[in-house]
């Protein structure tokens, strides 16, 4: 046993401790004592449903956009709002290799880190009325570790920026190649909720490689609706570490296979319900900051992104399932600094019976 002495561990500023089977290992030539600690704090099981302060825990409602949307850019298809390149000389505003709808769409070919790509009104647009800025994205390549596209608010005659920067990634599957998906960003994300501006910007804000080839259609403000949100977060008191994040869907939905013992759960939809137009966003926000991102239009996406699916069970045609996402590490929230985990309805999902999600993990007193 070796008798060590350690400093400002107690009130009276030191405190005597023992080491019994000490072992010793070498590292860089020099020799050192191997230690293990563990951490002298008390933690409780924890469970934190996500919550909307209007719907609860029901996640299965009606969350579609509606209202008159306001047109921003379609490759120039309609007269909208007027594109050009600020910096850079790799966007093209009226290609025609990948429209969505009618014949043009924006291309960003391989684009350098710092370009910028405009599209301002010519006047100012108030959003106060309108809750999001919606966007078709269609990544043909480079969209990897390393490539980042911004968007944000602009006011041309302050030469400023409006609100603040969002990365397109935290709101699409930035991997899945080769398919339109829409792009959801509420205003509340963006700080814009009650500013006035006259113009979007999308910014390349890093490339590695070659640097991403997309398109983009079908730009505009969102008038009513979507961008429902639903909150997982710490008590006030409190530092919750959560381990996994579990999705629970119950539909009515017939999941047998006739001489099969597997359910047959299509992967291309959630139950019955058809594959969703904008998703459901999830994100992990520590210190104001997206740690963590998934947008769900199926089933496939999330077992894709490496989650489990659990607890399939059928009851007179009705069909409940889980899906557990797991991590490596815990994820952190702390009150002081309002972090959550965020889920955003941005669909209609009333032909669900049930949707909820909880976070699951420990907590310890502040």
């Amino acid at each position: 046993m070796i008798p060590i002495e350690i400093q400002g561990q107690t009130k009276g500023g030191s405190a005597l401790a023992s080491v019994h089977n000490p072992k010793m290992e070498e590292r860089e030539g020099e020799p050192g004592l191997l230690v293990y600690t563990d951490e002298a704090v008390e933690y409780n099981l924890a469970f934190g449903p996500a919550i909307n302060p209007i719907n609860g825990q029901e996640m299965a409602i009606d969350a579609s956009f509606g209202g008159t949307p306001i047109g921003v850019y379609n490759g120039a298809d309609t007269v909208l709002w007027t594109a050009s390149a600020i910096v850079g000389t790799k966007f093209d505003f009226t290609d025609t290799t990948q429209p969505r709808t009618g014949s043009a769409d924006v291309e960003s070919d391989k684009a350098a880190a710092n370009d910028v790509m405009q599209f301002d009104k010519g006047s100012n647009q108030d959003l106060s009325a309108h809750v999001a800025l919606t966007i078709w994205i269609y990544v043909a390549s480079g969209y990897i570790a390393g490539n980042s596209v911004s968007v944000y608010g602009y006011d041309t005659g302050g030469a400023v920026q409006v609100g603040n920067k969002v990365l397109l990634e935290d709101y699409f599957n930035e991997l899945d190649f080769g398919v339109y998906q829409n792009i959801s960003i509420p205003f509340t994300d963006m700080g814009l909720e009650t500013s006035t501006i006259d113009s979007f910007r999308i910014e390349i804000e890093s490339k590695s490689g070659a640097g991403i080839v997309f398109y983009l259609d079908d730009i505009q403000i969102e008038e009513t609706g979507g961008s429902t949100e639903f909150r997982v977060t710490a008590p006030v008191d409190q530092l919750f570490l959560i381990s996994s994040f579990r999705l629970t869907f119950i539909d009515a939905y017939d999941t047998t296979l006739a001489s099969n013992s597997m359910a047959g759960i299509d992967y291309d939809q959630i139950l019955g319900l058809a594959a969703l137009t904008n998703g459901i966003s999830i994100q992990s926000v520590r210190k104001n900051q997206v740690t963590f991102s998934l947008t769900i239009r199926t089933i496939g996406d999330i077992i894709k992104a490496g989650a489990d699916l659990l607890n399939p069970m059928s009851q007179s045609g009705n069909t409940f399932i889980s899906i557990d996402i797991k991590f490596p590490e815990p994820v952190l929230l702390d009150p002081r600094s309002s972090d959550m985990i965020s889920v955003v309805i941005n669909d209609d999902l009333t032909g669900l019976i049930s949707f909820t999600a909880i976070g699951i993990g420990r907590s310890r007193a502040l």
